[in-house]
């Protein structure tokens, strides 16, 4: 964004891992924020109680994020929410990620799936709702780790391209050869080896903008 931005129409915090949430704590104080979007799961660290204390004392107008919403953004722009479920699943490998948020973006012919760090507990779910996951572009789910994207998910969404937001030298060997393996049909970008991206579209035709 550029420095003189002030404003965000939307802020969506998939869940509440400290990876997630902390830079979001800072966005909430700095910018004007017209609604904030969450998976709605309880957490009691310190981080939380500060991006709860943002959103009361700013006064953003505050969702939790359900299947089946829909938001317009405007100019025939829709954000449709497939995931967490009314109920959130339990008893998986992990709650908090399988809980995440997962939004598909459409413009016209363009479409785009941001997937937080679901699992494939979660995934499996998605699927079993029925909800088109069908999408131009892919967001990998947890960083393209090795708990990422099952072989039946990655069909059923058929991406043209696909994005992973991975650190570099992490700690957690991200993203996995088993994901990259699963991919190598994919054209795949990753801000560890092409920075800051941004996908253009104006509903028909889009273009990736990269930093490096």
């Amino acid at each position: 964004m550029p420095f003189w931005a002030r404003s965000l129409n939307l802020v969506v915090l998939t869940h509440p891992q400290e990876d997630h949430i902390t830079g979001l704590v800072d966005v909430l104080a700095r910018y004007e924020v017209g609604h904030v979007l969450d998976s709605g799961q309880e957490c009691d660290s310190a981080t939380c109680e500060a991006w709860r204390k943002q959103i009361e004392e700013k006064q953003i107008p505050y969702q939790r994020a359900e299947a089946g919403m829909t938001m317009e953004l405007g100019q025939a722009v829709r954000l449709h929410v497939l995931h967490p479920p009314a109920t959130l699943l339990a008893d998986t490998s992990s709650d908090i990620n399988n809980n995440s948020v997962v939004l598909r973006l459409q413009c016209g012919r363009f479409s785009v799936l941001l997937m937080g760090d679901i699992e494939h507990e979660g995934e499996e779910a998605l699927l079993a709702s029925g909800q088109p996951v069908d999408s131009l572009i892919l967001k990998v789910p947890h960083h393209g780790g090795d708990d990422a994207l099952t072989l039946p998910f990655l069909q059923a969404v058929t991406p043209q391209l696909a994005i992973i937001s991975v650190g570099s030298d992490n700690r957690f060997g991200h993203p996995d050869e088993l994901t990259l393996r699963k991919l190598q049909s994919v054209p795949t970008y990753r801000t560890d080896q092409h920075g800051n991206m941004e996908v253009v579209s104006a509903g028909e035709r889009y273009w990736i903008r990269t930093e490096l």
